[in-house]
């Protein structure tokens, strides 16, 4: 089974979400830093 990939430009001050159990990444393409934060819920 192979997973279906999204790929999705962000820019900055955007948010994403991802839901339980799947996956995630980010690639930085440009030149500026990439700093971002991750909120993670336990519960």
């Amino acid at each position: 089974m192979e997973a279906k990939i999204e790929r999705v430009e962000g820019m900055c001050g955007d948010i994403t979400f991802t839901g339980d159990g799947r996956g995630h990444a980010l690639s930085n393409s440009g030149t500026e830093d990439l700093v971002f934060m991750a909120l993670i819920i336990l519960g």
